[in-house]
């Protein structure tokens, strides 16, 4: 489910939600309540070290939008977290080797085909 969530949040990257002036991202509130649904159903759990590192991570990417030249795109900050979310989150459910292989191949194989679509 996670990783279904991850991919949705990359093909719905370029859709938004007008509020006034700004946009929000689909991807944002979408990720989001997914995310908090799986958790408070025990589909889910946050992992400690995946949690401190977004953390971090956006704590850098706040500041140095503070001291950026220009104003920052808030619409690319709200698309960052929500995209990256689903990855401090785990299964509680044990996966196989197999199963993470083919959920491996299958991330591969779509990446290829959405970067032959880009070019």
């Amino acid at each position: 489910m996670l990783g279904v969530l991850f991919v949705f949040g990359v093909l719905t990257q370029r859709f938004a939600i007008p509020l006034g002036s700004q946009q929000v991202p689909i991807a944002f509130p979408i990720c989001w309540f997914a995310a908090i649904w799986l958790s408070l159903t025990g589909a889910t759990t946050m992992r400690r070290t995946p949690t401190a590192l977004l953390c971090i991570a956006f704590s850098g990417i706040l500041v140095s939008a503070a001291f950026a030249v220009g104003k920052p795109s808030l619409s690319s900050l709200f698309y960052l977290l929500g995209l990256y979310l689903p990855l401090v989150f785990g299964s509680t459910q044990k996966i196989s080797m197999e199963d993470s292989q083919k959920a491996a191949r299958l991330f591969v194989n779509m990446m290829l085909v959405f970067s032959l679509i880009a070019v």
